[in-house]
């Protein structure tokens, strides 16, 4: 699962450096608070961006939280002394992309996780996109924040 926020090149443009910190800092506790409640696991919170996988020792009913399920290599990269914990594979990147998808106040979901979720969210617009590096066209499904 990937998270951002939106607009915060223009934010960061408009606000010192320190007040934009804060302003992270604020969004940064506020996704791991939802997050941990829901037994995620942070993978990372990178600029204006926090990472978050779920596996089936996350809770009974991860795939419901998550809102990109698959499999993936989930471990530690690196060498020389470098090493970082993190979640790779297709199923990442597919979620990564899903996030550039979606506008403000969205949440996209694969076509396959939404049939699992349906009766909890029977709104949910069907798109089919392209995402950069993809050979076929993706259907997803949008969940919209209520107004």
């Amino acid at each position: 699962m990937f998270a951002d926020v939106r607009g915060s090149t223009s934010l960061a443009e408009s606000m010192d450096a320190t007040a934009f910190a804060a302003l992270l800092n604020r969004f940064y506790k506020a996704a791991r608070g939802v997050l941990v409640g829901r037994h995620a696991i942070i993978d990372k919170m990178i600029g204006d961006e926090v990472m978050a996988f779920f596996v089936p020792a996350s809770g009974p009913q991860y795939h419901r939280i998550a809102m990109q399920a698959g499999t993936a290599y989930v471990g530690k990269i690196g060498g020389d002394g470098v090493h970082d914990f993190t979640v790779l594979g297709d199923v990442v990147n597919t979620a990564a992309r899903f996030q550039a998808q979606a506008a403000a106040g969205e949440i996209v979901l694969s076509e396959a996780l939404y049939q699992e979720v349906a009766n909890e969210y029977p709104v949910a617009e069907q798109r089919t996109v392209e995402l950069a590096g993809k050979q076929e066209p993706v259907a997803i499904r949008v969940l919209k924040r209520n107004r």
